[in-house]
């Protein structure tokens, strides 16, 4: 119980929410705690901090961050009437908030509920191991009773009776049976580490084993969570230098890689004058008496990009005409091949994010993903898996956000890469410990593997069973001749566990 309490994603996402929060009283800002504030209140929050309930904006300075909600990796450009949520964080500016609901009845709150229910249910689940001892512990104590009653009935010799059962129960001793599942797990392991994959829960190979469907998060998961510009080829020497003079000057994301696409040209070093960012809408600054701007459609009154999958800022210098750039996301590399590996053995793979609908089906496209749901919020993830499992699917859940915590605990197994957020790590069964997802196929080809492991071993103890326990019960085994073979026994099923090795991954059969 305090293992998992320990590793309980509940437990990191309720660490997002905020004890107190600024409120403004009577032109007076006040510390409050979270807990107190009423729905009407009106609170600031200010650059690098948490929105500690749910609220709609009054005044706005700033950019946010809602990846923990949405999984999307740009910043989301806030405006006045906007909803923001208990947990996202502002950017680069100062905030006014007015309180639409409590603390108890924030989306977070209501998040960390379903997280803790799906937690529940997995906890449920019981290893080869436990079922067949439930079942062979009580059967073997009978066995041995039966045993001593019939030759103390059928020779009247106590001291007989008494040896006979002793030997039944020694020679059935299961320590075969206990060591069925831990010797293989525990080879296991050890080789998956040297791998670079880390497993964190005793009965994940088991679950693993089973799965038939694998669900991705896109932002973080598949991709790495930056973007790429496209081509600036045809631009003039002092437009490129312009633009990276901006793009240089901004923390945004897709300024950031703007800027490190330019970095690798020589350009000129033109000065800029009152470079400003304008949160939520882009970056100006003056060059040769002329406004130079950088930023989205919308601030620089031209027409938005609605169905358009690709990212675009707008770039113009003075009342000239606006130039766009494009920018899609980096996708981790070994992913293409990581979902070949998925399709030749059979596994239906879904694409399942919080992105919006056009840069999800573009990538889903360029992937081949036949399923993509996108626009989904965490509840909408955690229920969508459930409804997965309710159908007979076995689901392995790969993610790395805060958002998709909920979906890793609902689902059979979860696997996270090393780069997730902690609360994601914490919810996983397995961790791969490098930077991509290339290892995924070998862990489920270990775990098929391994799972043919446990399942010979239980075979060999049935067997040594039905060979030895006759001669327990007519008493030609004596004890200690039942010890030996007792001994024997456990002996095979660790050489057994000891043949596994790790696979390649050109089939999910491999032995």
């Amino acid at each position: 119980m305090a293992r998992q309490k320990a590793r309980s994603a509940a437990a990191q996402l309720a660490h997002m929410q905020s004890p107190t929060a600024r409120q403004k009283q009577n032109g007076k800002i006040v510390d409050v705690p979270v807990k107190s504030l009423p729905a009407g209140a009106r609170i600031v929050v200010r650059a690098g901090e948490r929105i500690p309930c749910d609220g709609v904006v009054h005044k706005v300075q700033s950019d946010s961050n809602r990846s923990f909600l949405t999984g999307e990796a740009a910043p989301v450009g806030l405006c006045k009437g906007m909803a923001v949520f208990a947990g996202e964080i502002s950017l680069n500016g100062v905030l006014e908030i007015d309180v639409t609901s409590t603390a108890e009845d924030s989306v977070l709150r209501r998040f960390i509920e379903l997280v803790e229910v799906a937690e529940r249910g997995r906890d449920h689940y019981r290893s080869l191991a436990d079922r067949a001892a439930s079942l062979y512990a009580p059967l073997v104590h009978i066995l041995a009773l039966a045993a001593f009653a019939f030759w103390w009935w059928y020779s009247g010799d106590v001291h007989l009776s008494l040896t006979i059962a002793i030997a039944v129960l020694i020679i059935t001793c299961p320590c075969a049976l206990g060591l069925a599942v831990p010797a293989v797990m525990t080879t296991a392991s050890g080789r998956l580490f040297a791998a670079g994959i880390l497993l964190k829960n005793a009965t994940a190979l088991e679950r693993i084993a089973k799965i038939d469907t694998v669900v991705f998060d896109k932002t973080g998961t598949l991709t790495t969570g930056h973007f790429n510009a496209h081509s600036h080829a045809g631009w003039t020497v002092t437009e490129r230098a312009l633009l990276r003079g901006l793009a240089s000057a901004s923390q945004h994301p897709l300024a950031q890689a703007l800027s490190r696409g330019l970095s690798q040209d020589t350009l000129l070093e033109l000065p800029l004058d009152q470079v400003t960012e304008h949160p939520g809408c882009g970056i100006s600054g003056i060059f040769d008496g002329k406004t130079i701007k950088l930023g989205n459609a919308k601030w620089l009154g031209q027409t938005t990009f609605e169905n358009d999958p690709m990212r675009r800022l707008g770039f113009q210098i003075g009342r000239g005409k606006v130039t766009w750039l494009a920018f899609d996301e980096e996708i981790k590399p070994g992913v293409p091949e990581m979902l070949s590996y998925l399709d030749k053995a059979e596994l239906r793979r879904i694409l399942l994010t919080g992105d919006h609908e056009n840069a999800a089906d573009k990538m889903a496209q360029e992937l081949g993903f036949s399923f993509c749901h996108a626009a989904m919020t965490p509840s909408e993830k955690l229920g969508f898996i459930a409804d997965l499992r309710v159908g007979g699917a076995a689901v392995l859940m790969v993610g790395d956000g805060l958002n998709d915590t909920g979906a890793m605990a609902a689902a059979n197994a979860a696997v996270a890469p090393a780069s997730a957020l902690d609360a994601a790590r914490t919810t996983a069964d397995v961790v791969l410990l490098g930077k991509n997802l290339q290892t995924l196929p070998l862990l489920l080809a270990t775990a098929a593997v391994a799972r043919r492991r446990i399942l010979q071993n239980f075979v060999a103890a049935g067997l040594y069973n039905l060979v030895v326990v006759p001669l327990a019960l007519t008493g030609v085994a004596s004890p200690l001749i039942a010890a030996a073979a007792m001994s024997a026994s456990s002996l095979t099923v660790i050489l057994n566990a000891l043949r596994l090795r790790v696979p390649t991954t050109s089939t999910r059969q491999s032995p």
